[in-house]
């Protein structure tokens, strides 16, 4: 990283409030995803995971732009 001029930033230990955002992602993918499934083989996960990944990406995505846009309308 010093090669490229880059700075680690780090959170406390014990501090998620820190860094919401990816505790959210984990919390989501954790909950709604890891939890509901028994799988036999780390490929298996790694395969389920790429394509529950892809998913989540292209829906919620979709879904915040939504109510992006209805918050725009209703401003006009």
């Amino acid at each position: 990283m010093k090669d490229r001029h880059i700075n680690g930033c780090f959170i406390d230990p014990g501090s998620p409030w820190q860094n919401g955002h990816n505790e959210s992602c984990n919390g989501v993918l954790r909950d709604g995803y890891l939890n509901r499934w028994l799988f036999e083989s780390v490929r298996e996960a790694r395969g389920a995971t790429e394509a529950w990944l892809y998913e989540y990406n292209g829906w919620y995505r979709f879904l915040g732009l939504a109510s992006t846009f209805g918050a725009l309308l209703k401003t006009r």
